[in-house]
């Protein structure tokens, strides 16, 4: 099962997101990598995908789906939030 962070990124009434591969959008996240926890892993991709760096992050929950329209197999993700 995969395991990933996302990131819920919310100013102004407004959220982010990022332009991935393949000219789709989505939340700022990705793979959780050995040794990283779900936090450390959600900065990191935000700061990959965004360039912000050093935010305070929320824990939203954990969820798991079978499918999803971005990702093939199960993924089971965290949603962290931050304004």
């Amino acid at each position: 099962m995969k395991q990933r962070a996302t990131v819920i990124c919310k100013r102004d009434g407004q959220v982010l997101y990022v332009r991935k591969p393949k000219s789709r959008w989505a939340l700022p996240g990705g793979k959780i990598e050995a040794g990283e926890t779900p936090a450390q892993a959600a900065m990191r991709e935000l700061c990959e995908e965004t360039g912000l760096k050093n935010l305070d992050l929320l824990y939203l929950e954990v969820y798991e789906k079978d499918q999803v329209t971005h990702y093939a197999g199960p993924d089971l993700k965290r949603a962290f939030a931050t304004e």
